[in-house]
This record gives C-alpha cells, structure tokens and sequence, in this order.
C-alpha cells in the first residue's frame, strides 16, 4: 500500500481502456517508467477530458501522453488506492506535455483556494508548496487553447 510520506504520489495521464465486465475498472491502471517508479495512470474514463498520446508503444516516458483541458475543471488528488491526503506540507510538481496552453490554476483545501497561480509559460515543471488540512484538488482553467497536462507529482515536504 502507498503511504504518503514513504512514496511519492505519480499520476501520470493517458489514455486507458477497460474491459466493461472488468470489476473497479479504471482504479487499477498503472505506468513504469524508465527509473522503475510506478505512477497511477488517469484518463478519459476515469476524469472525462480527452486523452492522448505521441503514439509511441509501450509509452516509455510520463510526457509520451497527456490529458487535453479545454475548459475549466477540477481534479481530485489522492493516493494510488483513493485516499485521501492527510494534513501536512506537500510540494507538488506538474509536468506538462509539448505545445501546452498557458492557464490558471488554483489548489484546493475542502473545496477553498489556499493558492492561486497563472502560468502563463508551461513549457517545463511546475512546483508549488502548499500547506494541506484537507481534502486536495487542483482547478485548472485554460486562458486559451488547450492545456496538455501529462503528469504530476506530490510529496511530502
């Protein structure tokens, strides 16, 4: 089991596919990277944005796919196994895929911003740290175009 504070949380999106007689699908799609790290894997089905990838086989790098935002929504961060993140320091990184649009985003502790930014250059990571007491998600609003989201990372500060 992951524990938060041993291990960090990867999430790395793409596009997934289920078997539809599958029992939890979409709560057990995973990726390794080159390094060996094993990220959650999100895509259409289970966060309803579109899903893509450079067409590589097998993917072998976390900006080889990515999720398409085109208008504004809100992502729930949590563990591999659907927890919930306890009160703590967390640094929190965004990796962005190729040709991303610029936009807002603000983190959410129990559904109120504890920090807001603009990035209006996402062409490398992102990092922020935030001091969580709650439930975290992150609301992202694309300025213009479309926003290419490939992963992110958060651990314990």
């Amino acid at each position: 089991m992951q524990r938060v504070g041993m291990e960090k949380i990867r999430i790395n999106f793409q596009p997934t596919s289920h078997d539809p007689l599958a029992q939890g699908a979409g709560n057990n799609t995973f990726f390794i990277d080159e390094e060996k790290n094993l990220w959650s894997s999100l895509g259409k089905k289970e966060l309803k944005v579109e899903a893509s990838s450079n067409g590589s086989r097998p993917l072998k790098k976390v900006t080889d796919s990515w999720i398409e935002i085109s208008e504004e929504i809100i992502l729930p961060i949590k563990t591999m196994r659907n927890f919930e993140l306890p009160a703590s320091v967390f640094k929190i990184s965004l990796i962005p895929a190729t040709e991303s649009a610029n936009f807002n985003i603000e983190f959410l502790d129990n559904g109120k911003v504890i920090s807001a930014v603009l990035l209006d250059d996402f062409n490398s990571d992102f990092v922020r740290t935030i001091n969580l007491n709650g439930n975290l998600s992150l609301k992202i609003v694309p300025v213009k175009g479309i926003v290419r989201l490939a992963g992110l990372i958060v651990e314990v500060k």
